[in-house]
This record gives structure tokens, sequence and C-alpha cells, in this order.
């Protein structure tokens, strides 16, 4: 922003109502746009647009700075996917509506802090001479200037200072307790009654939580931010993660369980968890267990595997020479062998052994046994990378002094603090750079240009959050991705790919309730999550939870009624999908009733099913909501790994009205609001009639093979004080069975909005 821009002082009135869940409209003022403009170097027009949206989304949940209170919310993003671009941008937009104060807690490291605070300060112009802003960094052994802080926020009561001229404060903060306690010492000689304020709290998950809740006690950054949050009254403490099992799984009571989320999206040039373990891609390499080092068993040498990632690695480094990419940019290798420094070492001196050897043999005259050996291993990583990457240049470009170049330029930096403090990468010195360490190399850590992992980690305790966030493979790689490769151990590459489905469902409930707009405690928790991992630590979680199946059962509408205007645009959907489908009459005992013969749709391709009729459908009811699309994400999920999976369709009782009765909570499902009918007739052993001898019930009107859809036609009833009341007829509802070939694994915990059996 110029010294000149004014920061906008009032809430827009818009005519139109309010998206669901948001409380305010932000307005887009300067501070925003010149932000918007400044990042038009880095970033496209969609890009650019999908941030600020984002960031009105984020910030009209907040509490509106003219109101008094606070609350929580989590901004769920993905590994290296862009969320300090969306705090810094939700920080302009938070200056451009009079928020006077942004805390931003970042980093459990020096090297962390120094990043995020770096990116923040050159986006939002500080650096270049944006004065909006008045920088208050606490660091170790530093307490802040409180007359700097009151003299900032005297002008935005005093009138003789100009809107433009006032300055909002962004206060940076290391996660850490002595650090947080003296911002916190600081801000309680101010009275901050009326100040509008905005805390971020970036990788939320990390230190912030309450690590002694099971010893009824807290643990001290904890109770730091706590104190910190007490010592601000109006405020909204933003938790940006990418991993936020944690944060949902802490009781709903605690302060920082979030009361609202907002799930960021990611732009086109971004590579995750689908796109690096796709079962049809050539990314994901098997590290051995034979070469994966262990107590008992030490390695004594580098294993082939190893050899193998340094050669792809360096043929993709030739490749920028090659090209006359190496200005601007890097290409970057990460070994991350375990979190002990001993085996940085180790790894740093068998990277440096071996370059010195190739680049002697490299070296050596042209027809030498050992060189051509050497080259012939290097065409086969070539080819490899060819196979994802044809742009790659031929062998002769590659193989000849621009190789050399790679290896003998390519430094080799251990990151760990085996001498007290992190090293700094300087990722400017050169284009290829290889970079050893463990934990350094986890959370919050961004890697510039990485193609090449070579991780020989074991899983451990199976942690799915500590997973993920070594992760680092992961984010905006398409320039590059035919010249990644990532190197696991295949227990660890197996925990990545069960993640993969938990992260899509995880996301996809989360985005479905963001749309309903309603609190977030009333989420019920349960999601996919292979029972080989954990959720989180278990020092965090005070509520037990439990492992259940979603499928081998049918999931159905309990509250189809809600809105006339869903129940219009449902039938609408039935009738369009309908009308191009052939029904035939169901095979079934003679003596059926007419309501009990259905008609039948057989062998349609699930994807159709899914894409015409499922994902079309409105359900206005959060129930219904949050429990069918995660149903209909497991079926996409199926589609996608076998698109010839087959659906069957029933028309239940050809479409006539069949009447059900909901309960008091105005709902289907209790034993006298069931939506099946039960099986004809009811066994009498001793007539000898069996159960279901004419019909067996519509919970068994199901394929045997493929997944089963029922579309009911309902009239809705309700008992008032005894008598029979309408309340809606032609109603749609539906039931889907998944079979127990299709069925995957849920974590329920008993917490959040009512969690219903099937």
């Amino acid at each position: 922003m110029t010294d000149n821009s004014e920061p906008v002082e009032h809430i827009e009135v818009l005519s139109e109502p309010l998206p669901n869940g948001l409380l305010w409209q932000p307005s887009i003022g300067e501070e925003t746009s010149t932000l918007m403009e400044r990042l038009r170097i880095e970033l496209d027009d969609e890009a650019r647009q999908r941030i600020q949206e984002s960031a009105v989304l984020t910030l009209g949940r907040c509490t509106p700075p003219a109101q008094q209170g606070s609350t929580t919310g989590l901004v769920l993003g993905q590994i290296q996917s862009g969320k300090t671009m969306s705090f810094t941008t939700v920080a302009a937009l938070a200056r451009d509506n009079g928020y006077r104060i942004v805390i931003v807690i970042t980093g459990i490291s020096v090297p962390l802090l120094k990043q995020s605070v770096g990116r923040l300060r050159q986006h939002l112009g500080i650096d270049s001479g944006n004065r909006g802003w008045r920088h208050i960094p606490i660091e170790h052994a530093s307490a802040p200037d409180i007359q700097r802080i009151t003299d900032a926020l005297d002008e935005w009561t005093d009138p003789e200072v100009p809107p433009r001229e006032r300055r909002t404060l962004l206060i940076t903060v290391l996660k850490q307790h002595r650090n947080l306690i003296r911002l916190t010492e600081a801000l309680r000689q101010i009275n901050l009654q009326d100040v509008p304020t905005l805390i971020i709290d970036d990788e939320a998950d990390q230190a912030s939580l309450n690590t002694k809740v099971l010893n009824a006690d807290q643990s001290t950054t904890y109770m730091r931010i706590l104190e910190l949050r007490d010592a601000v009254p109006r405020h909204t403490f933003l938790q940006y993660t990418a991993t936020p099992q944690a944060l949902l799984l802490i009781n709903i009571i605690n302060t920082l369980s979030p009361k609202f989320n907002h799930v960021l999206e990611t732009g086109q040039g971004y590579r995750g968890g689908e796109e690096f373990f796709n079962p049809a891609g050539r990314i994901i390499r098997e590290i051995p267990a034979a070469e994966l080092s262990t107590p008992q068993q030490p390695l004594q040498e580098p294993p082939p595997t190893f050899f193998e990632a340094l050669r792809l690695f360096f043929i993709g480094v030739s490749a920028g020479y090659c090209q006359g990419n190496v200005m601007q940019s890097n290409r970057t290798m990460m070994i991350h062998p375990s979190q002990l420094t001993n085996s940085h070492v180790l790894f740093s001196h068998w990277v440096e052994q071996t370059k010195v050897a190739w680049d002697q043999l490299l070296s050596l005259p042209n027809g030498n046994a050992d060189k051509e050996e050497l080259l012939e291993e290097f065409r086969h990583s070539a080819a490899d990378l060819r196979a994802t990457e044809p742009s790659l240049p031929s062998d002769n470009e590659l193989l000849g002094t621009n190789l050399k170049f790679a290896i003998r330029r390519t430094p080799v930096q251990v990151l760990n603090r085996r001498s007290g403090t992190t090293p700094q990468v300087d990722c400017g010195a050169e284009y290829g750079q290889i970079l050893i360490g463990g934990n350094v190399l986890d959370r919050g850590f961004t890697v510039k240009g990485l193609t090449v992992t070579y991780m020989p980690r074991a899983l451990g305790t199976g942690t799915a959050d500590t997973l993920q966030q070594r992760g680092r493979f992961f984010g905006y790689r398409a320039p590059d991705f035919g010249l990644c490769r990532v190197f696991l151990p295949g227990d660890v590459a197996l925990a990545f790919q069960n993640y993969v489905e938990h992260e899509r469902d995880l996301r996809d409930q989360l985005r479905a309730f963001e749309r309903v707009g309603t609190p977030l405690p009333e989420w019920p928790r349960q999601f996919i999550l292979d029972p080989s991992l954990k959720p989180t630590r278990d020092s965090l979680i005070d509520i037990p939870y439990l492992w259940g199946t979603i499928g081998d059962s049918w999931i159905y509408t309990r509250s189809p009624h809600v809105t006339a205007d869903s129940v219009a645009i449902n039938v609408r959907v039935i009738n369009d999908f309908c009308r191009n489908l052939t029904f035939q009459q169901d095979q079934g005992h003679a003596e059926r009733t007419e309501h009990q013969k259905h008609l039948v749709a057989t062998g349609l391709n699930l994807q159709n099913v899914l894409s015409e009729l499922l994902m079309r459908l409105q359900f206005r009811s959060i129930e219904d909501s949050q429990r069918l699309i995660a149903t209909f994400s497991l079926l996409q999920r199926i589609v996608e790994q076998d698109r010839g999976t087959t659906a069957t369709v029933y028309l239940m009782s050809s479409r006539r009205n069949r009447e059900r009765t909901v309960d008091s909570d105005d709902r289907l499902g209790g034993k006298e609001s069931i939506l099946f009918q039960g099986a004809n007739p009811k066994a009498d052993p001793a007539r000898g009639i069996r159960e279901g001898s004419i019909y067996p019930g519509d919970d068994a009107i199901r394929a045997s093979t493929g997944v089963t859809v029922q579309i009911h036609t309902l009239k809705i009833k309700r008992e008032i004080n005894g008598h029979s009341e309408d309340v809606a007829e032609n109603v749609p509802a539906i039931a889907v069975y998944i079979p127990t070939g299709l069925a995957r694994p849920i974590l329920i915990q008993p917490q959040g909005g009512a969690i219903h059996a099937s």
C-alpha cells in the first residue's frame, strides 16, 4: 500500500443476503487491492481472484470489527498450498475493514519465524515503504515497545488523524512460551476493550494445544495462548493448518476448539497426495526393507536406491542447465533419514563422497570402462524421467558438461540443531541444492524447487497428522512434476496412500458443512481413516474415539421434506435422470402388494449415477448433508479406482406415495419412523410361516453386485397431540447401499452433532 492509502472504516451493506455462515460482509479496500496488484508478478488473475474471495469468506466469519466478543475459526489448507498467502490477504482485508491489530503467531523455530515474517513483510509492502503498517516483532529476549503500540492505537481515536494515516499494528511472535508471555504482559498494560484484533495461529495444531489434558493440567504454551487471548477482549483467533485432526478432536468446550471453518482451495499448479500417490503414476519408489537402517542392523554403505535417487536428481539439474533455467529458480533434493543428527552426518558424507567419485569418473577419457558404466546408469535414469517428462533434453545434451556442472556445483547442506542453531538455506547461491535433515524438514518448512525426495524414515507411531507434515514434496510442482520422484519405505508409502483418502473425505465434509453455515461444534466427528493410522497424538484427546464402517449398510435421507424448494429441485433432478433410463418390473412373489412392487434399472455406470443424480440432489438437513456427502465422496473414489463399477437404481413402489411419519425431531429413522417397509409376512414358527416369504422388506431390495440406489416417494405425516397431520407429499427420499467389498473404515468420536447409525 502507498502512503496515501485509506483504510475503509465501514462495513458494506448489501441488498443480497449474506452467504451461509457469514456474520458480515467485508469490503475490498485499497490495502487488499494493492496487495493483489503486488502479486501480479507471482500469480495469474484466477489465482489472485480465488485468494481474495477466500479472504472475504474467512474474515466475514470472524467477529465483526464493530462488535464485542471473541471467536475461534479453522482455516484448512494443504501442505505447501499457500496458507501464508491466505492469511496475508486476510490481514490486508482486516486493515481495510478497521481491525487495528493483527497478531501472527508463527514458527516454533527462528528459521520458520523468519521465513513467515519475511513473506508477510514482502507481500504487505512493509519492506518497500508501506507505512500503513507498524511492525512489532517479538523475538528472543526482546520486550515489545509499548509506547510504539499505544502511539499507533491512539491514532484510531484521534479525530485530527486522517483515516489514511492511521496505522495497523502487525505483531509477529515466535510460538514459544517466553515470547508469548512478553507480548501478553505488554498488551495487559493497554486498554484494548474496544480494539478489534485478529490473531492468526500458523500451524495451529502444533504446540498450541494442551498436551496435559489427560492429567487435568495445562501445558505451558497452551496456557500462554489462553492468556494472550484473555488480554485481547475483542478478537478472532484464526487457526491455519493443513492437518486439522487434533483441532477437530479436542473437546468442543475447549477454547481452542474452532467454532467455524473455511476450506482453502488450491490453484491449478498444485500437486498433492492424489497426484503423487496416483496408482497409475510413476512418482513413488519403494525403498526395500533391506536398505533401511535399524539399530540392530545399521547401514554400512549407501544402498542402491540412494544412488538411484541421486542420479535422477542430477539428471534433473543437468536438464535445467541445458534449458538455461538456472537464474531465478532451484532444483532441490531432500534427504530425510530420521530425527537423529548422526544419520544426517552419515548421509552428508555419502553424498559428498559420491559427488567426488562421479566427478572423477566423468572426467576420465571417453571409452573408459568405468566411465561408460556410470554413463549407462545415468542413461537409465534419464529414460526413467523421460517417461513422465517427455521434454527432457537428449542424452547427448544431458550427459556431457552440464552433468558435471550439476554434480560439482550442487552444495550439500545439513539442517539440524546439532550446532545449537539451525542454518539458513541460501536458495540464491546455486541452482541445485541437496538438503539433509530430520524434524527441521517437517512442518512449515518450504522447499523451493523440490524434485527428488529420499526418505528412508520409519513410519513410527503412524500418527496421521505427523506423517502428512513430512510431505514437503507436495506443493505447486506442476512445472517440474515430471521430474519428481519420492523414495519411501513400503509401509510409509501405503500410509500416505491411506491418508489421501482420509484427507479428501475430511475436506469434502468440512467444505459441505461450511456451505450450510452451521457452527462447527455441531459437525459430527466421523471421517474415513484407516485403522493403521492414529488421527493425532493421544496426549491431546480427552474424549476417546472408536472405529466403524461406512458401507455394508444403507445410508438414507432422514429429513427429505425440510424445505419446499429442495423438494421441488429433487423432484426435477429425479425426473431428468429417470427420463433417459429403461426401467423394468422387478421379480417377486405374486402376492406382493402394489407398494411392494418396484421398477428397476440395472447395469448403470456409477459415475453417471453420481454426476446426473446423487451429486445434483439437495439436502437442507445438516445430518443428511454431512452423511450423504461423505457417502458420495466415497463413491467418487470408488469410481476413480474402477470406472467400470456399476449401479442399480430402484423406483420403490414404482414412485407411488408411501406414507411415513416423522418423529419429534422431524426426521425418519426411529423405531416408529423408519423409511423402509418391513418384511411380509412376519415370522410365525407355530404356523410354519417364514418371515419375508412374500416380501423380504425394503432393506433386502438391492443388487448382488455394485452399488444400489433406492428412490422413494413419500407422503410425510407428523403426530401432534395424538392426531396425524399431513406435512407434504410427493417428497423424494433416497437410500444408498455400498456392499462390503467397497466399504471403508471410519473414525467416530461421540461429540459434535448427533451421530446416528445407518
